[in-house]
């Protein structure tokens, strides 16, 4: 049958548009197609929906919730959740349908008051966070998430009826870490600086996962523990006895600061002296000397008698150990200001990274005098050493040295340190006695901490030589937990087979060291509690009541050589690195190796501690680094442990899409479009990378060490990386794609930086702007600080006036699709034009000749039925066939 069209006649009107926009705001939705038509009534029909997902710390920036950990071989970081950010639920015309926040796990969900789909968008995140990588698209036209690990950005899309795993990956400049980066750490040579090396540096993965209680021939069994062998980075004549570490992850640099070692010398530059190691080249060069800049002797005098390392000095090298030279040192978050403790003066010194190094410039603050029921009854026995910088404040780890109990000798405290001000805590934020029972140091000497000797105090003479005298070495974070080092001083005393006695060097001792590693659970906020019995937190798999630890019990057990603890219970060196999200620590251990029937002793090298699970501390993994002969057996062979962890890659990009409604907001069910190639300029105006969008629009660009292997998918991957601070330019700048048949022809920019939208703007808004020549859109942007990931660099399109006009048309039918005629259609244009129609016999209608690149309104209306959605909002794309209305009759 043939069908019967009145041509629509065009009449202007007085309707003021806004009202339209109006009503378009309120009913516009959109398929996923490429050109936008009106949906029809069963479509728009409200459907109720539950939105959830997670939001977590992604350590290791790969956009996935992890939580293994990976494997004791292979370990990685585990994620956590992120409380307090805000998602909240859009629909089309741009309405709060939902909000929730994420709880202490990261998860939220979100019950929707409306019909979707919906923007969903993330804020309020912790201050200095920013997205992290995503590892999916972010969702376009109802893509729906399927992965529960995923990630994808702060702005996503998501389908009506709900969905699930709607997850963000979030990172801070310090939480990442590579996989597997390098460990370094100080060796120590006996005597002079003839030793080669003085700074080492393995893979995280080194070492061998074995128990090492396996009986084995020597070296058959023993070779994994040593693999890879160690690099060398700096040789003892260029920095000689180091002890702080630092590393400048942006410029690749290393800092070491001068440590007081008896039988062992310092660097070229003595006492006050910090040295930089750059790790790619092996080079060392002084950095600063605090007693150049200061004065003489300002970090102690040289207490060293360099013509006989054998007694080397007698009582004055003895007690010159943890009362001169330099002790802990920490880098702030921005890389400005390394923080330092000298170990004469007591003072924390503040040294900027760069410019002028002066005694106006470097600051410095006296240790305080604390008031609290736990302090040193005399000020003079507060002995300072760790430093550690940590979301935004300088941690200071002490001793009390001397004094009996009613003295409050044999204490630890930490303090919290402003890094503008250098101002102290007035009392210490944790404080907690020493007096705990410990393990054997060796066969018939026990190792409980002791006050700070001034003089030789040998043991055993002939033999093993023990007097565990505690200084307070390192602290690390673990999730906001404490895990604290303490350094035998006795262990920097002796030395391997050194005179017992500076009045008789005829008998000869080996020092054996007895350090010991503590947690406190808890965080900056609510403070911390020492472990117990073997527990801290509510978690721990120590045995309990074995008389060593503090209430009974240590937490990490297993930090002996034997798993007996014989013959040694105690093997810290009081050094160690967290890397954040790991489940596992890495210290400093003499002896690290244990293989029945073989000679692996007098030995150092490291030991891996788990933190958390149901193995919680106990070691999985060790290593064996022994140095350059003659090493010092089981005295304190090795310095501080830090890994090199990378600085924070950068990802930019997001999206390409077509803004039906040409308003410049990115409203749900607008469709990405795809095949347009992006092109990332750096400031040279020279191309360094290459993205073609995918389905859903979606483009970004990635740091990289290699050529980018496919110039075809949506990741452009920027070799040599995407720089810190640095100028770039995002082109859409391809001649073809604006060319018939290409991507973007007859299209044109949207509205620019909308911000009349509710949320947030900037991740919602087109960013792209015509060049000079007007020719093609692109977004000049600044890169951030490591880690600054933005993903909220976008293109909205429309399609251009000049396009050819479309028609529209469609049918009117009542429930059996039987057509209704003289029902009176309106058609109303953006400026306000409004043209009529009226069905004929059979329903249809027509309108003609309408330009296309606009978003118009169509109302129906007839004297004897009704319609559910009488008025609907349509982008002129394309023509269109099936503006169909039935009605309720």
């Amino acid at each position: 049958m043939a069908k019967t069209y009145f041509t629509a006649r065009t009449v202007l009107g007085s309707l003021v548009f806004c009202s339209a926009i109006a009503v378009a705001a309120l009913l516009s939705t959109h398929s996923g197609a490429q050109s936008a038509r009106s949906d029809d009534d069963k479509q728009l029909a409200p459907q109720a929906g539950t939105y959830s997902g997670r939001v977590f710390k992604d350590f290791n920036q790969n956009g996935l919730y992890d939580t293994s950990g990976g494997t004791a071989a292979a370990p990685r970081s585990v994620d956590v959740g992120v409380q307090g950010v805000t998602v909240t639920l859009y629909d089309t015309a741009g309405t709060a349908r939902g909000t929730a926040t994420s709880a202490a796990n990261g998860t939220y969900s979100i019950a929707s008051a409306g019909t979707g789909p919906y923007r969903i968008e993330f804020t309020g995140l912790p201050t200095g966070y920013t997205p992290s990588a995503r590892s999916r698209t972010s969702g376009s036209g109802g893509a729906l998430p399927t992965s529960t690990t995923n990630a994808g950005a702060t702005v996503q899309f998501v389908p009506n009826n709900g969905s699930t795993n709607v997850n963000l990956a979030l990172s801070g400049p310090t939480d990442y870490c590579q996989d597997n980066p390098d460990i370094v750490s100080q060796l120590y040579s006996y005597g002079a600086n003839n030793g080669p090396d003085a700074l080492m540096s393995v893979p995280y993965s080194a070492g061998s996962t074995r128990t090492g209680t396996e009986n084995g021939a020597f070296p058959a069994a023993f070779t994994d523990f040593t693999a890879p062998g160690y690099t060398n980075l700096a040789s003892a004549a260029e920095i000689g006895t180091t002890f702080g570490l630092a590393y400048d992850r942006v410029n690749n640099m290393i800092y070491v600061s001068a440590f007081m070692k008896r039988h062992a010398n310092y660097g070229p530059n003595g006492t006050g002296a910090i040295y930089k190691v750059d790790p790619a080249s092996s080079t060392a060069s002084l950095y600063v000397d605090l007693n150049t800049v200061f004065g003489a002797n300002t970090a102690g005098a040289n207490a060293h008698d360099t013509s006989n390392w054998y007694t080397d000095n007698g009582n004055v090298a003895w007690d010159a150990v943890g009362k001169t030279s330099l002790g802990g040192m920490a880098m702030s978050d921005d890389r400005a200001n390394l923080f330092v403790m000298n170990l004469a003066d007591r003072r924390l010194y503040k040294i900027p990274t760069s410019g002028t190094l002066n005694n106006t410039t470097i600051t410095r603050v006296d240790f305080p005098t604390p008031t609290d029921s736990n302090r040193c009854r005399n000020v003079d026995y507060y002995r300072p050493f760790a430093v550690s910088y940590h979301e935004g404040k300088v941690y200071v780890g002490a001793v009390c040295s001397n004094g009996s109990n009613a003295n409050r000798g044999r204490w630890a405290y930490v303090f919290e340190v402003d890094p503008t001000t250098l101002t102290y805590t007035q009392n210490p934020v944790l404080s907690f006695s020493l007096r705990y029972p410990r393990g054997q140091a060796d066969p018939g000497n026990p190792g409980a901490w002791r006050s700070w000797s001034t003089v030789f105090d040998a043991e055993n003479p002939g033999g093993a030589w023990t007097y565990p005298q505690p200084m307070f070495t390192d602290i690390d974070f673990d999730n906001g937990n404490l895990i604290m080092s303490f350094r035998d001083r006795m262990g920097d005393q002796t030395g391997y087979n050194t005179a017992s006695n500076p009045n008789d060097t005829g008998i000869e001792s080996k020092g054996i060291t007895a350090g010991d590693i503590l947690r406190a659970c808890g965080d900056p906020t609510n403070g911390w509690t020492l472990e117990d019995n073997g527990r801290c937190g509510g978690i721990g798999s120590a045995p309990q009541n074995t008389d060593e630890g503090p209430g009974g019990a240590e937490y990490y057990y297993q930090e002996n050589y034997h798993p007996n603890s014989t013959p040694h219970g105690e093997v810290a060196l009081g050094t160690a690195a967290q890397i954040p999200g790991h489940n596992e620590f890495v210290a400093g251990i003499f002896d690290p190796i244990y293989l029945a029937g073989t000679n692996v002793y007098d030995s150092q090298g490291y030991r891996w501690f788990l933190n958390s699970g149901a193995s919680a501390g106990t070691q999985n993994r060790g290593y064996y680094a022994n140095g350059f002969n003659p090493t010092f057996g089981k005295a304190n062979g090795l310095g501080n442990v830090l890994p090199l962890c990378d600085a924070a890659p950068i990802e930019l990009g997001n999206r390409v899409w077509r803004d039906s409604n040409n308003n410049g907001v990115q409203d749900p069910g607008e469709p990405g479009i795809a095949g347009v190639t992006v092109h990332l300029y750096d400031a040279n105006n020279v191309l360094v990378g290459t993205a073609v969008t995918d389905a859903n629009g979606e483009y970004y660009f990635v740091s990289s060490t290699v050529a980018d292997p496919n110039q075809n998918d949506n990741i452009g991957q920027v070799n040599g990386g995407i720089k810190f601070n640095s100028n770039y330019t995002i082109k859409l700048d391809r001649p073809q794609d604006s060319a018939n048949g290409g991507p973007l022809f007859g299209l044109r920019k949207t509205i620019l930086d909308q911000t009349t939208q509710n949320g947030f703007d900037e991740g919602s808004d087109s960013d792209g702007d015509y060049d000079n020549s007007g020719n093609y859109l692109q977004i000049p942007l600044t890169t951030g600080n490591p880690g600054d990931n933005n993903h909220n660099y976008d293109f909205g399109f429309v399609l251009a006036p000049s396009a050819a006009p479309v028609s529209v048309t469609g049918r009117i039918t009542t429930a059996n699709g039987n057509g209704i005629r003289n029902v009176r259609v309106v058609l109303t244009e953006e400026n306000g034009t409004m043209h009529y129609a009226i069905t004929g016999s059979f329903g249809y209608f027509v309108f003609e000749n309408i330009e296309s690149g606009q978003g118009v309104v169509v109302s129906v209306s007839a004297k004897r039925y009704t319609f559910s959605q009488p008025s609907r909002f349509i982008s002129l794309e394309d023509n269109i066939s099936d503006a169909d209305w039935v009605s309720e009759q």
